[in-house]
């Protein structure tokens, strides 16, 4: 039994035949964008910091929660 198993139909007009679609694990997607946005959070909180002078409390993690949610917000809204 999987720990989670949920797929959905992912359509790349420049891939293979005309109509043809793709099943994506909506599971692994999820986690590869959090990473990613995990990953650019440090370097957005540094040019904040840069670009204001100084830093707010919890600059970092408010950054990172702001981009995580804002991007299930538009995954939610596009899909």
């Amino acid at each position: 039994m999987p720990f989670i198993e949920n797929y959905a139909p992912f359509y790349v007009p420049f891939m293979g035949e005309y109509g043809t679609t793709y099943t994506i694990n909506l599971y692994i997607f999820g986690v590869v964008i959090g990473s990613l946005i995990m990953f650019v959070a440090p370097f957005l909180s540094k040019l904040v910091t840069k670009f204001r002078s100084k830093q707010v409390p919890f600059q970092g993690i408010s950054i990172a929660i702001v981009l995580l949610v804002a991007m299930s917000v538009i995954i939610q809204l596009f899909s």
